[in-house]
């Protein structure tokens, strides 16, 4: 199927198709799910701090069951920070 459909490649784009068929899972692990989910968005709160408990598709986990969706904020321009904590390592 790849090749077939490789020929509606742009050439330019053609140095990118892969010669194999070795598929890649990604696994993001989750500490805690939200017992009940608040949404958190940029419009009500432009600075949003807290824990990363997990990711689930497009939702950024955060401790006090607050959920991000990453979608829902197409075209802002964020910044992302990280503090180095002990727990850190058991999530990434």
């Amino acid at each position: 199927m790849k090749q077939e459909l490789s020929i509606h490649v742009p050439e330019e784009l053609k140095q990118y198709i892969l010669p194999d068929n070795k598929v890649t899972e990604i696994v993001y692990p989750v500490t805690q799910y939200p017992k009940k989910i608040k949404s958190v968005k940029l419009e009500r709160t432009p600075i949003i701090e807290g824990t990363l408990l997990g990711i689930k598709g497009q939702y950024l986990l955060l401790d006090g069951d607050r959920v991000f969706n990453i979608r829902s904020h197409e075209g802002f321009i964020s910044t992302f920070s990280q503090q180095e904590i002990l727990q850190q390592g058991l999530l990434f």
